[in-house]
């Protein structure tokens, strides 16, 4: 059996269906709605992952599997199709629409849960912030803000009317009255908290899910590929305002987060998404146990479909199509001879009359 946090295909093979005519790659951030040259530019940018990121990652994996003695007779290719199957913790009402083999079961965002009550000085902060409320800021347990931005962030934050809570483990010196920094917080039930206004985030898919979890709209400042897609997504479902960390300017900030939280567009759609997903007929820690107590006592390599298994030119019929290519050129070719061996035997004919 496998987990995986995302429906995003990091190496799109059949396992995880990536068409590019509809769905957006990594480095992109078009929608599903491209036009021809979108998807001229969308499915270079599919091969190109195919052959970097697979040839990458089969060279991570050959190297872990040595140090550590893991299976060394499968490749790469194998142990990725080797699990009978895979549990997502995606929802279609954050990602792109797209059909998934039958042993893959998508039992919605894990980590998405109703808020817990804050600590102290966090809901003090919180509930001090007015009518105006709170936009929180973070790039995730990983990522940070390049330094070179904090004082373009800092002048953008003292000029808003709302509150800032900033998680960040940077050095931000003399702070704006209007922010609080911490090192860390309970982000989900942050975003659960009715006076939470806006986020600003680095575009992670947890912490996309967990704002679409609580109705929370977004302002993108994604800083790797992944980001951008997730980012374009949301933007595409009208939840979300992406910003360009290369060119960002305090104005930019102050109007994405005017606009974020005086129109309505965004919230409204945000809170359809929110409904979605808490409305699911279960909830997602309970489809993970109902599917692995179910994998667990039953044979499941039935859902498992053989195509998986497939060489690629196999899997797209490339072979079938050469070989029909192939008879046709030779039917034109036969009737191309048997044309002009009939219009030589006249000629010939017509000169012995003659």
């Amino acid at each position: 059996m496998g987990i995986q946090g995302t429906l995003l295909s990091p190496i799109g093979y059949p396992t995880y269906p990536s068409n590019p005519a509809y769905i957006p790659q990594i480095g992109t951030t078009y929608s599903s709605k491209m036009n021809f040259f979108q998807r001229v530019k969308n499915t270079i940018a599919a091969c190109l992952k195919e052959l970097v990121v697979f040839n990458a990652m089969n060279y991570l994996a050959y190297s872990i599997k040595q140090e550590f003695n893991i299976r060394p007779d499968l490749g790469f290719y194998e142990l990725m199709l080797s699990p009978e199957m895979t549990l997502v913790a995606g929802d279609f009402a954050v990602d792109y629409a797209r059909p998934i083999p039958p042993n893959m079961k998508l039992i919605g965002p894990l980590s998405s849960v109703p808020a817990s009550p804050l600590p102290e000085d966090l809901e003090n902060f919180m509930e001090s912030s007015g009518e105006h409320g709170v936009v929180l800021v973070s790039m995730g347990t990983i990522f940070e803000f390049p330094e070179s931005l904090i004082p373009t962030l800092v002048a953008g934050f003292k000029r808003l009317e709302q509150k800032i809570l900033w998680k960040t483990r940077l050095n931000v010196e003399n702070p704006p009255d209007n922010v609080k920094i911490v090192r860390w917080m309970p982000q989900n039930d942050i975003l659960g908290h009715p006076k939470l206004k806006a986020f600003v985030t680095h575009g992670g898919s947890k912490s996309i899910y967990e704002a679409s979890y609580h109705g929370v709209p977004l302002i993108g400042i994604p800083l790797q590929p992944e980001q951008q897609l997730n980012i374009g997504k949301a933007r595409a479902a009208g939840v979300a305002i992406d910003l360009d960390r290369d060119n960002l300017t305090p104005d930019d900030i102050v109007e994405s987060v005017t606009e974020i939280t005086t129109n309505p567009w965004y919230k409204g759609n945000m809170s359809r998404i929110s409904k979605s997903i808490q409305s699911r007929p279960i909830s997602p820690r309970e489809a993970l146990v109902q599917w692995v107590e179910y994998i667990a006592n039953n044979d499941v390599s039935h859902l498992k479909p053989v195509g998986l298994g497939m060489p690629w030119y196999q899997y797209y019929l490339l072979d079938v199509i050469s070989f029909l290519v192939f008879c046709l050129y030779c039917i034109y070719k036969i009737f191309k001879y048997l044309l002009c061996w009939c219009c030589c035997s006249k000629n010939e004919d017509k000169i012995k009359r003659d």
